[in-house]
C-alpha cells in the first residue's frame, strides 16, 4: 500500500477499517504536502517558458546560477550551524529553510545533501533532514583524527616550508597573540575576531603541506570542533588561557624540530576538547 510520510494512504479513507494514524503521523503528513506544494510551485517557476519580453538565458548560465545558489545557501546554513543559531537535533523543514534563506528548494536541497556528506546534518527516512546531534563520543573522534591529519600536515609543512612561509607565520601569531591576550577575560563578543586569527595562525603552520586532501580534510575537522567550542560557550563564555601553547607551536615550527611540534600541536588539541568535553550532551 501506498504511504505518505510513512503512515498508509488507506488510513485517511472514510470508513477504513484499519487504525486512524495519530496526530502527530497526521502533521507529519500535511508538512510533507506543504513541502510538496512548494516544490511544485519552485519547479513550475524554473520550467515556464519565457515570454516574447523575457530574455532567454542559456542553458548552462542556468546551471551556474543554480550551482550559485546552491554554495550560497550552503554556506549560510553551515555558518548557522556551526554558530548554535541552527541547533543540535533541529528539525530542518524545506518550508522553513525556504523562508529563513529566501532561496528555491532546489538551491535548498542541494545544500543540505552537501551539509549531510559533511556530517552537519542527518538524513532522517521519510522526514527530511535535522541538524547533527553532538555527543562526546563524537567530539574525541573529531579530537583524535585532527591530531592524526593536523601533526601529519606539520611536519610535511616543516620539510618543505621556505622563508616565506615562516615570515608568514610570524605575521599570523602576531596578530593572534594580540586577540589571545584580552580572550580570557573578554566577554563572547571577541570570539569572532579571535576565532579568524586562531585559523589564520593554523592555517599558516601547515600552509607548506602540499596535500591537497590533507588541507580539505583539516578544514573540515576544524569546522567540526569550532561547533562544539562555540557550544559550550553557551554556557559558559569562559575561555581557556592558549597564548603560551601557540607561541610555543610557532618556536618549535620555525626551528624545525617537527617531533616537538607535533608534540606540541597534539596537546594543544586535546587540551581544547578536554576543556568543553563536561559542557557536551553525553549522547549515546
Amino acid at each position: 500500500m501506498a504511504a505518505l510520510g510513512g503512515v498508509p494512504l488507506g488510513h485517511l479513507r472514510t470508513g477504513a477499517v484499519n487504525v486512524p494514524p495519530s496526530l502527530a503521523a497526521v502533521q507529519q503528513i500535511f508538512e510533507n504536502l506543504k513541502d510538496l506544494i512548494l516544490d511544485f510551485r519552485d519547479r513550475e517557476g524554473e520550467t515556464r517558458m519565457p515570454s516574447a519580453d523575457v530574455p532567454h538565458i542559456p542553458a548552462n548560465n542556468l546551471m551556474t546560477d543554480s550551482a550559485t545558489l546552491a554554495g550560497a545557501v550552503y554556506q549560510r546554513m553551515r555558518a548557522d550551524i556551526i554558530s548554535g543559531a541552527l541547533a543540535p537535533g533541529a528539525h530542518l523543514r524545506l518550508a522553513n529553510l525556504r523562508s529563513r534563506y529566501g532561496m528555491g528548494l532546489s538551491p535548498i536541497r542541494e545544500a543540505l545533501s552537501r551539509l549531510a556528506t559533511d556530517t552537519f546534518v542527518t538524513a532522517i527516512e521519510n522526514r527530511g533532514y535535522r541538524v547533527a546531534l553532538l555527543s562526546r563520543r563524537d567530539l574525541s573522534d573529531i579530537t583524535e583524527t585532527r591530531v592524526l591529519i593536523e601533526c601529519d600536515a606539520l611536519r610535511r609543512a616543516i620539510a618543505a616550508g621556505d622563508e616565506a612561509w615562516e615570515a608568514n607565520i610570524v605575521a599570523a601569531h602576531y596578530c593572534l597573540a594580540k586577540v589571545d591576550g584580552r580572550l580570557v577575560q573578554a566577554s563572547a563578543a571577541l570570539l569572532d575576531e579571535w576565532e579568524t586569527a586562531n585559523r589564520v595562525f593554523h592555517d599558516a603552520l601547515v600552509a607548506a603541506c602540499q596535500s591537497h586532501w590533507l588541507q580539505r580534510f583539516r578544514h573540515l575537522l576544524q569546522d567540526q570542533s569550532k561547533r562544539y567550542r562555540r557550544y559550550s560557550l553557551q554556557e559558559s563564555a569562559a575561555f581557556r588561557a592558549v597564548a603560551d601553547e601557540h607561541y610555543d607551536l610557532m618556536e618549535a615550527t620555525l626551528a624545525r624540530d617537527s617531533a616537538r611540534a607535533e608534540q606540541l600541536m597534539a596537546r594543544h588539541i586535546r587540551a581544547t576538547a578536554d576543556n568543553i568535553m563536561h559542557k557536551v550532551p553525553a549522547g549515546d
